[in-house]
């Protein structure tokens, strides 16, 4: 499982905290905080977004894994729901 993530380690402990980075999304992150590690998704209009905290680093990682899922499968939807409209709008504007 940790070959779907990139270890970064921090230049300056006291500052930034080592991370795993998501290969598929590199604004999934997890990151150990106090006895914690943290799943975090960078979102670009709202900040940072907390998914949670967890006792291991396989549940944080299959927790990531299971959101890069999810937002595909959002993607995929969307995708989908773009095409039928367009084909709706052009049935209605073909006909007067």
């Amino acid at each position: 499982m940790k070959d779907k993530f990139i270890f970064e380690e921090s230049d300056d402990p006291l500052l930034f905290c080592d991370q795993y980075t998501l290969k598929a999304d590199n604004n999934v992150t997890i990151q150990v905080r106090g006895s914690k590690i943290c799943v975090t998704k960078w979102v670009k209009e709202e900040g940072s977004y907390h998914i949670g905290s967890f006792k291991t680093l396989e549940e944080a990682m299959t927790v990531a894994l299971n959101l890069e899922k999810q937002v595909g499968m959002i993607e995929e939807i969307k995708t989908k729901e773009k095409k039928r409209l367009i084909e709706l709008r052009s049935k209605y504007n073909d006909h007067p």
